[in-house]
């Protein structure tokens, strides 16, 4: 399963840009949110295992990266599917302050029948979290928020869930999940 995942991924990294982009950003405040999002994880240990459950049909797999003197930095977790992939990366920042991206990729084919494909959507969705809250944007502050949840807030949310929560990387998540 591991080697398909693989061959998998290297064909998704083989398909041309997507056409379109969008990008949800919430304030977070602070440039050093937007850098660490976009740190490179070169220098890191990285440890690559196979997610337990999947909802997506060729399942998933979790990649966690410590720094050398054996601290969580990030973990990434990616989906695969017949006509794309997700991938949820979480940094770590300092204690209890973390963001979360996540990227939906589909495809304009199925990658086992369709010889050519490309991607042609992506979406990008950026969530910080500040001693476990969900920062939220400018646009989502005052009262009609706290009674009706915003699509992004739910979003943040389901992705907490997902980095923070599963039994996969319980060990690794320690401490963030409040």
């Amino acid at each position: 399963m591991i080697a398909r995942l693989l061959c998998l991924l290297m064909a998704l990294a083989a398909v041309t840009p997507p056409a379109q982009a969008s990008t949800v950003t919430a304030k977070c405040g602070e440039i050093g949110w937007t850098l660490a999002l976009k740190s490179s994880l070169a220098d890191l240990v990285r440890t690559d295992f196979e997610a337990s459950q999947s909802d997506w049909v060729q399942g998933g797999s979790w990649s966690t990266y410590m720094t050398k003197d054996g601290k969580p930095h990030t973990l990434v977790r990616t989906d695969l599917g017949e006509r794309g992939r997700r991938e949820l990366r979480l940094t770590i920042l300092r204690d209890g302050d973390y963001a979360i991206t996540v990227t939906t990729i589909l495809n304009s084919g199925n990658i086992f029948t369709d010889d050519v494909y490309e991607a042609i959507d992506t979406q990008t969705r950026n969530f910080c979290y500040k001693a476990g809250k969900l920062d939220t944007p400018d646009f989502l502050s005052g009262g009609e928020a706290e009674m009706a949840p915003d699509p992004y807030v739910i979003a943040g949310e389901d992705a907490k869930r997902t980095m923070l929560l599963d039994r996969d990387v319980a060990a690794f998540t320690a401490g963030l999940a409040r």
